[in-house]
C-alpha cells in the first residue's frame, strides 16, 4: 500500500466536522416539547422522527463504511 503524505490537520478538521454533525442529531430531544406545544402534535409523533433518523444513520453507515474501505 502506498503511504499517504497529506496534511494530518485535514484529517483532524474532517473528524471535528463529522462529530459536530453527528452531535446535532442528539440535540433533537431539546425540540420535542416546544414542537408539541407550538403545533399541538403528540409527543410520540414528534419523537418518532429521532427514531427514523437514528435508523437511517445506522443503515447509511453500513454503506459509507464499505465505500471507505474500497476507496472510491
Amino acid at each position: 500500500m502506498k503511504a499517504w503524505k497529506g496534511n494530518r490537520w485535514l484529517i483532524v478538521l474532517g473528524t471535528v466536522i463529522v462529530q459536530m454533525g453527528l452531535g446535532t442529531i442528539y440535540t433533537w430531544s431539546l425540540f420535542n416539547q416546544p414542537l408539541v406545544e407550538r403545533f399541538g402534535w403528540e409527543l410520540s409523533s414528534v419523537a418518532i422522527t429521532f427514531s427514523v433518523t437514528s435508523f437511517a444513520l445506522a443503515v447509511s453507515t453500513l454503506f459509507a463504511g464499505k465505500l471507505q474501505v474500497e476507496g472510491v
